[in-house]
């Protein structure tokens, strides 16, 4: 099972943390240590930090095809969390957001 675990980039116009500081997203790497043992190894998730991240988010899912994709954020990502679902649905349909 591929699942990718997504911190997005805040709009250009957002006042936050960002500006001063990143910190790295630890609710993802919370869920990713708390994978169950027994699946484990059937499981393959990775983090992908929208905000140090080079590439594309489309660029990133042609590349790792994943089955499943978990979003965090704030209220303020909210509109930009939907986009990036709606895209992945594009590429992936069968995607689960």
């Amino acid at each position: 099972m591929k699942v990718l675990l997504v911190r997005p980039r805040p709009h250009k116009e957002t006042i936050g943390l960002q500006h001063v500081m990143i910190c790295e997203p630890l609710e993802l790497e919370y869920l990713i240590s708390n994978i169950p043992d027994d699946i484990k190894s059937e499981t393959n998730a990775e983090i992908i930090d929208m905000i140090l991240e080079k590439r594309s988010f489309e660029e990133i899912l042609y590349k790792k095809k994943p089955e499943f994709l978990i979003f965090t954020g704030y209220i303020t990502h909210v509109g930009i969390i939907k986009q990036m679902a709606e895209t992945a649905k594009k590429i992936i349909p069968s995607v689960k957001t």
